[in-house]
């Protein structure tokens, strides 16, 4: 939040009567995650790789909740978060006005968290959940690029006898970065609406989720605006140039017309797949997205169990469906618990990403406190067997699977050029307070 903007916020509440502070109520929570991760990789996974980061769990954040009269059901919620991974650009997470209609209705307008899967509106609170971070495969933002939007949510809790209920509906839109090809390309959400529906006891949750969602942005400006891409046009210029110099020597009697002939053909035909394959993006791209899932959670005095499944179709975009999913298993011993998880991410339909792969991870937690956990995570991480692409593509090469690695494809295949395995490491300290 820019400084005028926070000035604006300190003016507006010394301007208030005192007789407000007097009845109201200001609460104010934090929490943050310093982690360090690596890999066995030099190419970067996920925001690390074989020199270590200290970047991709690094988190911190304050959370806000202002009822000014306790008479009136209406309060202001706020959370900023700042990741070490986006050098600390704060943000604001969450920004509601909530008005409690009746004891079982809540509405929301503003900045709001999007629940799609089962721990989206814990995501940034590490002490909820085993792991240093939820299983990429499900929760990276290379399937969810976003976790709020500006827009408007009802919250509808119902109490039964020995268990509860719960159905959430919100609509909005925003802006957002979509991490693709090793690239951010900004793009705007015209329009999301979804549901989520729970139910559960002091020890189970069931939830089923849907959204849908209609995206705009500019693929091809970000792709070709690149140094790879800019680099690439003009290797070819150049050999065009080289090779038609040299073919008029040949004709001239200075080499053999048939070989500079030949080459020629090469680079021309290299043009015509480079064109091809630009070909295949469209600037203003608008498309649709959706996002389903089905989870459950068992938590009960030493066994955790959870699970999850998440389906992504997309249409309009140049970016793969996508099916997702995790099983998790934990054991308490008194302050101590080990768990395992198994995690896949499963792409097809697009001729420019395969980010299929499957991770398997043990780890251990340990409470130091009931607000404070340390945490090792040791995962193995195997990336999938390359794709057939569509039978109008132009490239005729198998679209090999580059999983999460952040690395820019090579723009005449697009594909990268990464391990088909690697192990990697987390360690972290997460707390609340």
């Amino acid at each position: 939040m820019s400084l005028q903007k926070l000035l604006a916020v300190g003016v507006l509440v010394l301007t208030l009567p005192v007789s407000a502070f007097a009845a109201s109520k200001l609460k104010v929570n934090g929490f943050t995650t310093a982690g360090f991760s690596a890999t066995d990789t030099k190419e970067s996974y996920a925001f690390a790789d074989e020199d270590g980061s200290f970047s991709e769990s690094t988190i911190m954040g304050i959370q806000m909740r202002f009822s000014p009269n306790k008479t009136v059901p209406i309060s202001f919620v706020t959370q900023f978060i700042a990741r070490a991974r986006t050098d600390w650009d704060m943000s604001a997470d969450w920004a509601y006005v909530g008005w409690q209609a009746t004891d079982s209705l809540a509405v929301n307008i503003g900045r709001i968290k999007v629940p799609i899967f089962m721990i989206s509106e814990a995501y940034d609170v590490g002490v909820t959940y085993p792991w240093i971070n939820p299983p990429e495969e499900i929760y990276g933002f290379a399937n969810v690029p976003f976790t709020s939007i500006t827009g408007m949510s009802f919250d509808y809790n119902y109490d039964l006898d020995e268990s509860w209920a719960r159905a959430q509906f919100y609509i909005g839109r925003d802006n957002i970065k979509i991490p693709a090809l090793g690239l951010l390309v900004e793009g705007e959400i015209t329009q999301l609406a979804g549901f989520t529906l729970s139910w559960g006891t002091d020890e189970l949750e069931i939830r089923f989720a849907a959204v849908g969602v209609k995206v705009k942005m500019d693929l091809l400006d970000v792709l070709f605006g690149t140094p790879q891409a800019q680099a690439a046009n003009a290797d070819l210029g150049n050999d065009m140039i080289s090779a038609l110099a040299t073919l008029s020597l040949a004709n001239a009697g200075f080499g053999d017309p048939v070989a500079a002939a030949t080459d020629l053909g090469a680079v021309i035909a290299s043009a015509a797949q480079f064109e091809q394959v630009f070909s295949l993006i469209e600037n203003g791209l608008e498309g649709d997205a959706g996002f389903f899932s089905l989870s459950g959670r068992y938590n009960g005095d030493r066994l955790l169990l959870m699970a999850e499944i998440g389906k992504r179709p997309v249409s309009g975009i140049p970016f793969p469906d996508t099916v997702s999913g995790f099983v998790t298993m934990g054991y308490r011993f008194g302050k101590w618990m080990p768990h395992l998880t198994y995690s896949s991410l499963d792409t097809s339909g697009s001729d420019l990403v395969n980010q299929s792969q499957s991770a398997g991870m043990i780890g251990v937690r340990y409470d130091i406190q009931p607000w404070a956990a340390l945490k090792l995570d040791i995962q193995h991480i195997e990336l999938d067997d390359a794709q057939y692409r569509s039978a109008d593509s132009p490239l005729t090469t198998p679209l090999t699977s580059s999983g999460l690695f952040n690395q820019f494809p090579d723009l005449t295949t697009f594909t990268a050029d990464v391990p088909q395995s690697l192990n990697k490491i987390n360690i972290a300290i997460t707390m609340v307070f």
